[in-house]
């Protein structure tokens, strides 16, 4: 998925840390830095939770962010 690689600029585009987001998320910062860096595959059900959160289309989330 290309979400991995979209989690962060859309975090920081909405100037959160990685602490703010897993604490909104139930989890670490260092949790969530893990899915950021695509170390944990992110479901979709995860997915549609970050779409929510950051307020985007979950088809902008998972879109490849160089087309």
């Amino acid at each position: 998925m290309k979400a991995n690689g979209n989690l962060r600029r859309f975090r920081e585009q909405r100037g959160m840390s990685q602490e703010e987001v897993g604490k909104a998320l139930c989890l670490t910062g260092a949790g969530y830095g893990r899915i950021e860096r695509g170390e944990i595959r992110l479901t979709v059900e995860d997915a549609v939770v970050f779409a929510r959160l950051y307020g985007v289309a979950l088809t902008e989330l998972l879109e490849d962010p160089d087309d």
